[in-house]
């Protein structure tokens, strides 16, 4: 892609709608492959992992931490609590009424997940960047997770 992007933007969305799911799948399928013998799955694993970090979670805030929606948080926690991996605790959490706890055996299963989390491979990737470039690039995915969209759905 040329350094001059076209004023409505064009060039730039094909580009990152090309790049950003490439990117994405590659190093989910290596997060995944590292996951295969843990009889769990990545959304799996990232709740357990954003409930560890988290006293006062909810299915709100887990979903925020995973990247997906409330409704998906729910239907992952839900396979965690049948395996005795999670639990929700019904009290008042914000406004949330349901808070949500990792059991002994969520916190055995999260400590054998730890080699898993690891970002070896995309650390490996990241080596290969110059250090401005990296800089630019952290920069700009800072800025555009940034960008306040409710504001657009209200013109749309």
């Amino acid at each position: 892609m040329s350094n001059r992007i076209r004023a409505d933007g064009s060039q730039a969305i094909r580009e990152i709608s090309r790049l950003l799911p490439r990117i994405f799948k590659r190093y989910r399928a290596s997060y995944a492959r590292r996951l295969g013998g843990f009889d769990i799955t990545v959304r799996g694993a990232l709740l357990l992992r954003a409930l560890s970090v988290s006293p006062q979670a909810t299915v709100g805030s887990v979903a925020r931490a995973m990247a997906v929606t409330p409704s998906t948080a729910s239907i992952v926690l839900s396979g965690l609590e049948r395996k005795g991996l999670v639990r929700r605790r019904y009290r008042v959490v914000g406004r949330s009424r349901t808070g949500l706890e990792l059991t002994s055996a969520g916190r055995r299963k999260l400590a054998t997940l730890r080699s898993a989390f690891g970002p070896e491979v995309l650390a490996a990737a990241l080596r290969r960047l110059q250090p401005d470039d990296l800089a630019k690039l952290l920069e700009g995915l800072r800025r555009l997770d940034a960008v306040n969209m409710e504001q657009e759905r209200q013109i749309s």
